[in-house]
């Protein structure tokens, strides 16, 4: 007779800043220059010269280089039980394939995906703020809080991104 726990309990489906999948996927290594959480998008820092590739979170005007990728070792102040990376952190940045980010709001598989850097959630519409983010979409749908999957490929030699107004 098997035993199971009371009561069962369901695995989660992801979480932010981990592969959903490794079919396509890849990263580089990068250094934070700020703080920052796992599953969001990033633009290359101020310290950007050879070895040292710094990054930052993305903001409006900024190029969108990738997602930030989950670790075991951070050295940044937790916000709201989320891990950080501290400043001089070395970490992945996934520049293509799929990665759990956490959904704003409902979002629905194929949605472009808009990310909000005040609120650090991922939307499946625009809004004041937002970021659109090039060469992405929604890989499932999600509630709001979920992790949600995210698909994109960064494209070499694209614009920077503009916050929606």
């Amino acid at each position: 007779m098997a035993l199971l726990p009371t009561p069962l309990l369901k695995m989660p489906i992801g979480s932010p800043g981990a592969w959903a999948n490794m079919e396509e996927c890849n990263s580089f290594t990068a250094f934070a220059d700020s703080e920052f959480a796992y599953g969001v998008p990033l633009a290359f820092g101020a310290a950007n010269t050879g070895a040292n590739m710094g990054v930052v979170p993305l903001t409006t005007t900024k190029v969108f280089v990738g997602v930030s990728l989950a670790n075991n070792n951070p050295t940044g102040t937790a916000v709201s039980g989320s891990e950080r990376y501290g400043v001089g952190d070395c970490l992945g940045v996934a520049d293509e394939g799929v990665v759990f980010v956490r959904a704003g709001a409902s979002v629905t598989k194929g949605a472009k995906p808009f990310y909000d850097p005040a609120t650090l959630l991922w939307h499946g519409a625009s809004a004041s703020g937002r970021l659109p983010i090039p060469g992405a979409r929604f890989d499932d749908a999600a509630a709001s809080g979920q992790p949600v999957a995210l698909k994109f490929r960064v494209e070499p030699g694209a614009a920077a991104v503009t916050a929606v107004s």
